[in-house]
């Protein structure tokens, strides 16, 4: 599976424009059930969080994973651990594209019938220092130790209350929050799943108030044969994560202005669970996928990220540049050559690699050739805009309050 975004078109006031070209340029928008020419259900939620990141000081990230039974048959190798790692590889590498400091931290939460905290699973703790590799290690051995399948079910309430318990003292101001859901099931809690909705949906209800926190709530499925087993079951985990589906609402609709949308992501068996978890980083930091272009480079980018799904170990990308540039570069690590600074993660079956490409250079087609034999499906290609807004010089002065005033503001990259 891999998510077919699109572009929302900039607000039409210039001045709304002005302020939120960084968010709009900056992000990436995952297909889901939509139809052609429908708007995607998770734009608004993609928007936002491209738009928190560009303030963030702090990006906290509580992965909350089902722990029921039917993990046993629908993901029995743990892909979702694989996933797990590779989502948190790829968020140590987030950073704001004004060059200041960004902190990201994340924590590993369950729940079966009941939830189980992340104080007891993987604690909070900063992934991007200097010792990135060994902590998200850590925090994958700690997932992989205590969220095994259980015998217990499927209870949606007590993962939403609970995650919004672990992310409640996280941050400040200038924070983001994200809360990554994982699941295979349907709700399951008994007698009382009824009430348990009216619940988290009521107008004011749990999910109301996550949203109204600025939570995103990222919901990341792995389907399940169950899902449409019955006429009479009812999968609520898109409902949930976006508000509206099919006629259905979840919380007050549409959602209120400074809340925070979500987003959903559904992978259709285990073979693409792991591409959805590869999806998060791309999805928060806004990197623009090129579609049908291909790996087209447009004037003006000057960062592109490659994802490739490999049968094996890959050592070595080799990248065919427009202007007669050929780059071997490694799949770990940084590299650099004529300009162009590569920086990779990879694993036995997958590689990201992210390129910075010298001012005026890059533009065109690229051919990128792993040193493992991959199909052109297997090759994911999306590029960063960096453009970002700043205060110009003196942008505040003679302002004054109750009368008309000008701001300079000056676009950078």
């Amino acid at each position: 599976m891999r998510p077919a975004p699109r572009l929302c078109a900039p607000a039409s006031r210039w001045l709304a424009a002005l302020l939120t070209t960084t968010a709009i340029m900056l992000t990436l928008i995952p297909a889901h059930s939509a139809k052609a020419g429908e708007p995607d259900p998770s734009t608004a939620g993609s928007q936002r969080l491209a738009t928190c990141l560009q303030s963030a000081r702090t990006v906290s990230a509580l992965f909350v994973f089902d722990q029921s039974g039917s993990l046993s048959g629908t993901d029995p190798d743990g892909v979702r651990y694989e996933g797990l790692e590779t989502a948190l590889a790829s968020l140590a590498r987030l950073r704001r594209s004004d060059g200041e400091e960004l902190t990201v931290e994340a924590a590993v939460a369950a729940f079966d019938d009941s939830y189980t905290s992340a104080r007891t699973i993987a604690r909070w703790q900063r992934i991007n220092g200097d010792d990135s590799a060994l902590l998200i290690s850590e925090v994958v051995d700690r997932a992989r130790g205590w969220t095994a399948p259980t015998d217990g079910g499927t209870n949606f309430e007590a993962a939403i209350d609970g995650g919004l318990a672990d992310l409640g003292d996280r941050g400040g101001p200038h924070s983001c929050r994200v809360l990554l859901w994982f699941t295979d099931g349907l709700f399951a809690a008994g007698p009382g799943a009824d009430a348990a909705r009216a619940r988290l949906c009521g107008v004011g209800g749990t999910l109301d108030t996550l949203r109204a926190a600025g939570i995103t709530l990222i919901a990341l499925q792995l389907a399940d044969p169950r899902l449409s087993a019955s006429p009479g079951q009812v999968d609520d985990l898109p409902l949930l994560a976006l508000g509206e589906v099919g006629g259905r609402t979840c919380g007050t609709v549409p959602v209120h202005e400074g809340s925070a949308p979500g987003i959903y992501l559904r992978a259709d068996d285990d073979a693409g669970l792991k591409e959805i978890f590869v999806n998060i980083a791309n999805i928060v930091e806004g990197c623009t996928p090129t579609e049908d272009l291909g790996t087209v480079v447009d004037p003006g980018i000057r960062r592109v990220r490659i994802d490739v799904s490999t049968p094996s170990l890959a050592r070595h990308l080799r990248l065919d540049i427009p202007g007669g540039v050929s780059i071997d570069a490694p799949t770990e690590g940084g590299f650099e050559q004529d300009g162009f600074r590569t920086n990779a993660i990879r694993d036995d079956n997958y590689v990201s690699m992210e390129v910075a490409l010298p001012e005026g250079g890059g533009t065109g087609q690229w051919l990128i050739t792993p040193d493992v034999t991959v199909s052109s499906d297997d090759v994911g290609f999306c590029v960063f805009s960096d453009l970002h807004l700043g205060l110009g010089n003196g942008a505040a002065s003679g302002l004054v309050a109750g009368t008309a005033g000008t701001v300079s503001v000056v676009a950078y990259d």
